[in-house]
């Protein structure tokens, strides 16, 4: 397997649901079919909290995909793109779907 075909294997599909007074982020690794979410305050876009876990997790991968599709609910696929930031919001994934109950930052 190349490193190109490395890259490309490991991608998530990210999706952010507004439920109430609550902000969900849906991860799912691909190919698959199970999915770890991370919940926290609503308001990511205009009450930034930085002692929320969702909303720093979120700011980290902000940067890896197309933020205004993300934060209308549309789903988003994040890889590796060789940038340094998509390879950071990778990573913070990566961690995060591995050790679900543990908040990393």
């Amino acid at each position: 397997m190349t490193k190109n075909q490395r890259k490309k294997k490991e991608s998530y599909a990210l999706t952010y649901i507004r439920q109430g007074k609550m902000g969900i982020l849906r991860i799912r690794p691909l190919p698959g079919s199970k999915w770890v979410e991370v919940r926290g305050k609503a308001g990511f876009e205009n009450d930034y909290d930085e002692n929320d876990y969702l909303h720093r997790t979120m700011s980290l991968i902000g940067k890896g995909v197309n933020v205004s599709d993300f934060v209308n609910g549309t789903e988003v696929v994040l890889y590796d793109r060789g940038d340094p930031t998509a390879k950071l919001a990778v990573r913070a994934i990566r961690a995060i779907v591995r050790y679900p109950d543990v908040q990393h930052w």
